[in-house]
């Protein structure tokens, strides 16, 4: 099936490998704390159905045993970098994986991996509307998302800037 390609040769491909390493990537800038990214995790760094997931509390979060951090978008988190390098704003987590201490580490593995700055912080999780909870799941979680990222704002006058 393969018998066209030219054989293996280990002294280009350490050549190949010696200038890509030099390929020096711009340093993150210094934090500048006015300016936020609120980072969603599913769908955005990790593809959509790409991982198996579990409901808690209505909410379907992946199951991180069987995750790699070759399951995250290599793209996504090369242009989450390319942001940070271009503005210093600081990420905070919005997304469902701020819900328990191992997820969020796992996110500071995965970011540290691609030379992107650690999170800042995490929203906090609060309870759906009630009076809501006869509309579409998906209006109740975006209600719920925007109260979260608008608290945290409040407890952060210095943000000015933020996305």
């Amino acid at each position: 099936l393969y018998d066209f390609l030219p054989p293996p040769d280990p002294e280009r491909d350490a050549a190949a490998k010696a200038k890509a390493a030099k390929r020096e990537r711009p340093k993150l800038p210094p934090e500048d704390r006015s300016k936020v990214i609120f980072l969603d995790i599913d769908g955005v760094l990790l593809p959509a159905g790409s991982v198996e997931t579990i409901f808690i509390d209505g909410v379907a979060l992946p199951i991180r045993e069987r995750m790699t951090e070759n399951d995250f978008s290599a793209a996504a988190l090369e242009n989450l970098r390319k942001i940070v390098v271009k503005t210093g704003a600081t990420i905070v987590l919005s997304s469902e994986w701020r819900r328990t201490a191992s997820m969020r580490d796992y996110m500071g593995v995965v970011l540290r991996g691609r030379e992107c700055p650690q999170l800042r912080d995490a929203t906090s999780v609060l309870k759906p509307r009630p009076d809501l909870e006869k509309y579409d799941a998906a209006i109740v979680w975006c209600e719920r998302r925007a109260r979260e990222i608008g608290a945290w704002l409040k407890q952060h006058p210095e943000v000015t800037t933020y996305v």
